[in-house]
């Protein structure tokens, strides 16, 4: 089981070469709100809490195969849905305060339903994994307050690295179309510096609002959510996660050389998932 996983992470060390992502790494230090208040205490829990290698493991597994992507695509629609449902049906507490500044250039839900409906031929028919409906149940009995947690966790990872996997995917798997959830308004991708800022500005106004009894709700809310999106990943096994995540580095490296793209663009992308870190 280890060994396989092992396998994956070498076969995507030694078939690309990583480089920077800059643009991501260079707007997480230059921020300045994220030194201070709530913003630092929830950057701190990423960097102690949040395993890089999983995701980049389950990212190379979504790669394996049209019917993988598609059945993580129908998680995040289930997961998205019923946090964005939450955040637009609360009218008190921290969610309330920051949602509403950001729903309309981040609102995922609608997007994910245009890709899942793009491979529906080969979607998923079946149950919710365990995993994705016991993180289903953890956002839907959040109070307003600690919501605010699982904002953190989705949108600022979407931000910074998610808006980045469109290209990889659509290579890898031979995708006609773009996946609409790994993609913003240009006016987004435009100021995405702001906009994470502002986000930020945005938390620790409600952090300095708050009990610290009420801060801890929101940070522990955020480290079980961060659990969530683990446990939806290993349940499949160490044996399956690595045999999907070499399908999914052949795909990867078998996708741009059939674009004839250059091998430091590929680098680029398969060296940050396999080692990404924002600091």
């Amino acid at each position: 089981m280890a060994a396989s996983v092992t396998r994956a992470r070498t076969t995507a060390r030694l078939a690309l070469q990583p480089v920077r992502w800059s643009s991501s790494r260079s707007i997480f230090r230059g921020s300045k709100a994220n030194k201070m208040g709530l913003s630092l205490e929830l950057d701190a829990l990423l960097r102690n809490s949040h395993d890089m290698r999983v995701f980049g493991l389950g990212f190379l597994v979504e790669l394996s195969s049209r019917a993988a992507y598609a059945r993580c695509v129908a998680q995040r629609l289930a997961y998205y849905g019923a946090m964005e449902r939450r955040f637009d049906g609360c009218s008190t507490g921290a969610i309330s305060k920051v949602w509403p500044l950001f729903a309309r250039d981040l609102r995922r839900h609608d997007r994910l339903a245009r890709d899942l409906d793009a491979v529906s031929d080969v979607a998923p028919s079946g149950e919710l994994s365990p995993a994705t409906r016991a993180y289903v149940r953890s956002i839907e009995g959040a109070s307003p307050d600690a919501l605010l947690g699982h904002f953190y966790t989705r949108y600022f990872a979407d931000l910074f690295g998610g808006s980045m996997l469109g290209t990889p995917t659509e290579l890898a798997l031979g995708l006609p179309h773009k996946c609409a959830a790994y993609t913003f308004e240009p006016h987004v991708l435009r100021a995405r510096g702001d906009v994470v800022e502002r986000a930020y500005e945005a938390i620790n106004e409600c952090g300095d609002a708050i009990s610290p009894q009420v801060r801890r709700e929101i940070v522990d809310e955020a480290r079980a959510a961060f659990a969530h999106n683990a446990r939806m990943i290993t349940e499949r096994g160490g044996l399956a996660i690595g045999v999907g995540a070499a399908r999914g580095v052949a795909n990867l490296v078998g996708g741009y050389a059939r674009k004839r793209l250059a091998p430091a663009v590929l680098g680029e992308i398969a060296g940050r998932i396999a080692t990404r870190r924002m600091s």
